[in-house]
């Protein structure tokens, strides 16, 4: 039972950290474009979000693997 109040834990934790990813690449990308419509240098902030964009990747495939051991243990019950 230990086991699966940390794994819940854990779920919460990534699903919290990938929606606030997601929120943060959401706006940057809108920086994004207001910046481009002021023919602004938009490489470092296209680079800022593909940052963001891997590091949501790895949190949601660590949260994918989260989800596989819970289905494991309630099957188990």
């Amino acid at each position: 039972m230990e086991s699966f109040i940390a794994l819940e834990d854990k779920r919460k934790q990534l699903q919290v950290a990938t929606q606030a990813l997601q929120n943060e690449r959401n706006q940057r990308s809108k920086d994004i474009g207001l910046a481009k419509a002021r023919h602004e240098d938009i490489t470092p902030m296209r680079a800022e979000v593909s940052r963001i964009t891997e590091e949501m990747e790895a949190k949601k495939t660590e949260l994918a693997t989260v989800l596989q051991q819970l289905e494991s243990i309630t099957l188990m019950l």
